[in-house]
């Protein structure tokens, strides 16, 4: 297992290594070790090391504070707003009021059908406070749309295989560096040119990034937040959100920016966390916890990517 680890990371720090010529290896493996090490982390520590078991009792959940921790958390059930058995990684999800959804997978839940026995068990103690069946009710919305959450984010996924696919093709041409020249001609958002006709930069300058690190904040923020909008709005409104806010954004840069050009997804990553701020806002108690972003975190994500593109 640790020999196979270790051959996936040699060859992701050889693909990074790659794409970005002008990177040291140095730099390629902390760049690596910043896709590498929060999988290893979330896949590999619950299931050698189990959390303390969650406890169903009569006035409260004890739950380990999250997926890795060995101290507990006493919860009452008036907090607990979401209870569900997780489809993609097999395991409950809990949203508690306050806090960010806690996650454990089935491998840390030692026992047979204890997943769904814990999800009755919370069902069952939400039931019986005093307005305990709009709780309920509640709580099979949020399943529904959950459930409808689950269908492939086809939008956001192609999204960004075509940033990388695009990525791949400037690598090839020699065209992943800075070169302003060169990233004009392979189709940048270059104002004077777009202000002569050549519109089609509008589009193309979205699918272009002038580095590794460049692609991998767009490819984060895109792969978190596009697939829970996904859930929201469906593929359809999803992919019109990510070319209004990509094509949009590019023509706005084109009339009032002072650069020689411009490129990148960002505005249409900016159009998704504009979308999914809002959703957040007027529908936020009607969403499951795996689909809400607390401020906080929607904060610092934006912050680190304003970084990324201003630094």
């Amino acid at each position: 297992m640790l020999l196979g680890a270790a051959a996936l990371f040699a060859l992701l720090v050889a693909v990074v290594g790659q794409f970005d010529p002008e990177r040291s290896l140095a730099e390629s493996i902390l760049l690596s070790c910043a896709f590498a090490v929060p999988a290893a982390i979330w896949w590999v520590i619950p299931r050698r090391w189990p959390p303390p078991p969650i406890e169903c009792r009569s006035d409260a959940l004890l739950v380990p504070r999250f997926g890795l921790s060995r101290r507990q958390l006493h919860v009452p059930y008036e907090r607990v707003f979401d209870v569900a058995e997780t489809r993609s990684r097999r395991g409950l999800m809990i949203g508690v009021r306050g806090r960010l959804p806690l996650r454990y997978v089935a491998e840390s839940l030692v026992g047979e059908g204890v997943v769904r026995d814990l999800v009755a068990c919370v069902r069952e103690r939400i039931a019986a406070l005093p307005d305990g069946a709009a709780r309920i009710h509640a709580l099979d919305e949020r399943a529904r749309l959950s459930v409808q959450g689950d269908a492939r984010p086809w939008a956001s996924w192609g999204f960004v295989v075509l940033l990388f696919g695009a990525f791949a093709l400037q690598s090839a041409a020699g065209v992943a560096g800075g070169d302003p020249v060169r990233l004009a001609r392979f189709g940048a958002n270059a104002p004077m040119l777009v202000a002569q006709g050549e519109y089609f930069r509008l589009f193309t300058a979205n699918l272009l990034h002038a580095g590794v690190g460049h692609l991998y904040m767009n490819g984060v923020l895109l792969m978190l937040l596009g697939p829970r909008l996904e859930a929201v709005l469906g593929s359809g409104r999803t992919a019109l959100v990510l070319l209004l806010s990509g094509v949009g954004g590019a023509w706005f840069s084109s009339v009032s920016s002072q650069s020689l050009l411009s490129l990148g997804a960002s505005t249409s990553v900016f159009g998704v966390v504009a979308a999914f701020g809002y959703v957040n806002l007027i529908r936020r108690d009607e969403l499951p916890a795996d689909l809400r972003v607390p401020l906080w975190l929607g904060s610092v994500l934006v912050a680190a990517q304003l970084l990324s593109e201003f630094r």
